[in-house]
């Protein structure tokens, strides 16, 4: 009998998703493993918001920065320690990684890439035979937000300045060996129009084309 592929989805909010969405992309992404004969199980630490969802693990934390995932915080889920922890915990064969969502729209994407290496170099150090899949973000919309900030004009381009980043971070990785690779979510979601009412977090239609974009990723890198 064949080990089950461990897929470990980490980041914020957008992971964690809700009950009523089927824990955002990680539903459809079961149905598409499924579809295509993979035999799999998600690991992490938590299981809530996974309505639907066959072993629901996940690591997504709303409302959490880079630095937070990188080295741990005290939550409403208790006592978190860094992602790296996580990693040499839960043994994933896999890491879905997508965050820097709550950083950009507070900062600029510079000092959250160094933050986002840092914790890369951690999660590889922790487990080198894991594939970590490293994922873009979505657009955002300036504006009011629920949360009581405002989200100046400059968030379109520090959004795709972030993702550059990104990709030139995995692209860099690569050359060394590393088993990391570049999954891009933005076009995924046409700006507002594929965005919820607060213009951060993705409409549900966008969930089943994040799920399939992570599953291609998963089989062009020959895990599955």
């Amino acid at each position: 009998m064949s080990t089950p592929l461990r897929i470990l989805p980490a980041g914020d909010s957008i992971t964690a998703s809700s009950d009523e969405l089927r824990g955002g992309y990680r539903g459809p992404l079961q149905d598409l493993l499924d579809e295509f004969g993979v035999d799999h199980k998600y690991v992490g630490s938590r299981t809530d918001r996974s309505a639907g969802v066959r072993n629901g693990a996940h690591d997504g934390y709303p409302g959490f920065s880079m630095e937070q995932l990188h080295k741990g915080a005290e939550t409403d889920w208790g006592s978190l320690t860094g992602l790296a922890d996580h990693v040499r915990k839960f043994e994933p064969d896999v890491l879905l990684m997508l965050c820097g969502t709550n950083p950009i729209y507070m900062g600029q994407p510079e000092p959250v890439m160094q933050t986002m290496r840092d914790l890369v170099d951690d999660l590889i150090a922790a487990r080198p035979q894991m594939h970590l899949f490293l994922g873009s973000i979505l657009p955002i919309m300036p504006g009011p937000k629920p949360w009581n900030i405002v989200i100046d004009d400059s968030i379109h381009t520090r959004v795709k300045q972030y993702n550059i980043l990104q990709a030139q971070l995995v692209a860099e990785y690569r050359t060394q060996g590393k088993l990391i690779h570049f999954v891009d979510h933005y076009p995924i979601a046409n700006g507002a129009t594929d965005l919820g009412e607060d213009g951060v977090h993705p409409a549900h239609n966008v969930f089943p084309r994040m799920a399939w974009a992570w599953f291609s990723a998963i089989k062009a890198a020959g895990v599955c």
